[in-house]
């Protein structure tokens, strides 16, 4: 029985003392994994949209983008709450350590030496490129849009311009003139 007690409080004591060190390599390791797993998962969103693409899913090119880009957005939004939370129990562990100046600073120097700043370069780089991979935007094309009936052209030729057309000698109307094409119109 005195056996077990003494090994109790020894584990309370060890888990309660834990090194800033050991809290700011924790952390930063965690950082670095949030980093690595965003990276694999857009990738990932890539490989399987390209994959798994049926165009007739689709009834547009732009709903075709519209999808893919909303599962890009998830995976960030993914990201950044993840990020959010490793955040908070920085600022926590932080708090833990506020009665001493030395602990708050070693902890933060520590989190800051971990944290991969090449993989936090890439980090940057792919949440930053926007661009439609080529692989997604040949998929994209291949939808077929439905033909357009006359309602939808007409719409569509609202706030267009057309011009005579002709060489200048064969035209009536000044040279900067336009027909500006106005709802109802056409």
């Amino acid at each position: 029985m005195k056996n077990i007690l003494c090994l109790i409080t020894v584990l309370l004591l060890l888990s309660s003392c834990s090194s800033p060190e050991s809290e700011g390599k924790a952390l930063a390791q965690k950082m670095n994994e949030c980093a690595e797993n965003y990276i694999k998962e857009k990738q990932k969103v890539i490989t399987g949209f390209v994959e798994d693409f049926n165009a007739s899913d689709y009834s547009s090119r732009a709903e075709a983008l519209k999808a893919y880009e909303q599962v890009v957005l998830e995976v960030l939004d993914e990201y950044n709450s993840r990020r959010d939370e490793i955040l908070v129990e920085k600022d926590k562990i932080a708090g833990q350590f506020a009665d001493d100046y030395n602990d708050v600073v070693v902890f933060r120097t520590t989190y800051l030496n971990n944290i991969n700043t090449e993989l936090n370069a890439r980090l940057l780089e792919t949440i930053a490129d926007t661009e439609c991979p080529e692989g997604v935007l040949a998929m994209v094309k291949s939808v077929v849009p439905n033909k357009p009936d006359v309602s939808r052209i007409q719409k569509d030729l609202v706030g267009h311009k057309l011009y005579e057309g002709f060489e200048r000698k064969q035209c009536f109307f000044p040279e900067n003139w336009a027909w500006n094409i106005e709802k109802n119109e056409i």
